[in-house]
């Protein structure tokens, strides 16, 4: 048992690394001297989530929760989560601004760029995730 939940904690430990690095740079205004920024972090964090879920679903399958999955299905398995979790970071996103915590989003541009540079991370990660998960 403690075996799968090191894996299950390994498997969520890059986004979540990834999510403290925002969280400091955010509370030390680093977004706001290097606008530049946000575009990586957003493409990090779309390769970041594809990889973790991957590999979610693949230790499930090892584990026999869940049966073979063809990959063409995962494939938009892995790329929906990712645009569901770059839904919920824009909308977390909006949510800040609209309590008047910062300015996160300009306007439906700079949404649209984040939302666009997640799904290209996702599709990326999901191609390197494949890769690496067949050299193991």
């Amino acid at each position: 048992m403690w075996k799968r939940a090191r894996e299950i904690v390994r498997i969520f430990a890059l986004p979540f690394l990834l999510l403290i690095i925002h969280l400091i740079m955010d509370f030390y205004g680093v977004y706001i001297k290097f606008e530049w920024l946000d575009l990586p972090m957003h493409l990090l964090g779309g390769a970041l989530v594809s990889y973790s879920y991957y590999r979610l679903l693949k230790t499930m399958q090892k584990y026999e929760y869940i049966g073979v999955i063809h990959n063409i299905l995962l494939f938009i398995f892995v790329v929906s989560f990712v645009a569901l979790i770059a839904i919920f970071w824009e909308l977390y996103e909006f949510l800040l601004d609209s309590i008047d915590l910062g300015t996160r989003q300009t306007h439906i541009r700079d949404t649209m760029i984040d939302l666009s540079l997640d799904l290209v991370g996702g599709i990326f990660g999901y191609f390197c995730s494949k890769f690496l998960y067949t050299i193991k």
